[in-house]
């Protein structure tokens, strides 16, 4: 996955910029804390969250930005970067021998990557999800809280207080309290991809919030607290999601078409809250009616930067 540059793909790409509809909180019924509580399973969870808020949206293509967005300046960037595992590796990720082949060479490929191009030698890749959807528009905002496909609500992995939970859980209390103790900044970088063929149905969303100058985890992000939460195995300690608040002032970019030798790599936490970005599956209303379902991959490192002098 070396060779890193800007992903030059550019055919077929309809026109430069789409419209849609993304997700953003709406608060609650009962005007208190979100919460969503799975004792009688993520089926039948209780909440007092209401459905989220329809956005509509235009969504201007990275591909025809010029600069483009770059991981270390603003927070996101599409690369080209093949991967060496099969199509068939990915889609069995989940089971047993699947699972070593994903955290064995498809993590060392994504810590090699992230650290081309962040220049950290502190990379500590630690999960993975797949996510295949097959949600039509009308069931756009539907258990979007909480659904297993691409989450059609804007949002990030993370704030402070949570990435630190989420560190303690990958590398150990211990390793963690020294490693904040050494280094001010640090992210969670995601790499993301599809996985055998193109995304047209749900690609992901950036809100850009670079014209939102007090933007921060406080201001402009919702809480939903989770309890009874059976995903803490699989995606580490997190006791609330961070739902996007709506905001004019964002700007939305995706990337048309990203092909499985494509990734799109972003900070879904960093402790400089301008470098996150909020983000999302979005419906795009110029999907085709044919278009397949999305299938993609997407992987977690905690990152620590050196500190500039």
């Amino acid at each position: 996955m070396g060779n890193i540059q800007p992903s030059a793909q550019m055919a077929s790409l309809p026109q430069h910029s789409t419209t849609g509809h993304i997700g953003m909180w709406n608060g609650t019924r009962d005007g208190k804390d979100g919460v969503v509580d799975y004792k009688n399973g993520k089926s039948y969870a209780e909440t007092n969250v209401n459905l989220p808020r329809d956005v509509t949206i235009t969504v201007q293509d990275m591909r025809y930005l010029h600069p483009s967005p770059s991981l270390m300046a603003n927070g996101y960037q599409l690369v080209s970067s093949p991967s060496s595992l099969s199509e068939q590796d990915f889609e069995q990720a989940y089971s047993d021998d699947g699972k070593e082949v994903i955290e064995g060479a498809y993590f060392k490929e994504v810590e090699n990557l992230v650290k081309e191009m962040t220049g950290s030698d502190l990379v500590f890749t630690h999960s993975f999800q797949t996510r295949n959807e097959q949600a039509k528009i009308r069931d756009f905002l539907k258990d979007a809280i909480d659904q297993p496909g691409p989450r059609p609500v804007a949002h990030v992995d993370r704030d402070v207080t949570n990435a630190i939970v989420s560190l303690q859980c990958a590398i150990g209390k211990e390793k963690t309290d020294a490693l904040l103790k050494e280094h001010k900044r640090w992210a969670q970088i995601n790499v993301w991809r599809p996985i055998g063929r193109k995304a047209e149905k749900w690609p992901l969303l950036f809100a850009n919030h670079d014209s939102i100058p007090d933007w921060d985890y406080d201001t402009h992000m919702a809480r939903i607290y989770s309890v009874n939460d059976p995903r803490i195995a699989d995606r580490g300690g997190k006791s609330y999601n961070c739902v996007l608040k709506d905001d004019a002032r964002y700007i939305y970019h995706f990337a048309s078409e990203v092909s499985p030798a494509e990734a799109l790599v972003f900070c879904s936490f960093h402790s400089d809250p301008k470098m996150v970005l909020p983000h999302g599956a979005f419906w795009d209303n110029n999907t085709p009616d044919d278009a397949p379902p999305r299938r993609s991959l997407d992987v977690r490192s905690f990152v620590f930067f050196k500190e500039e002098v």
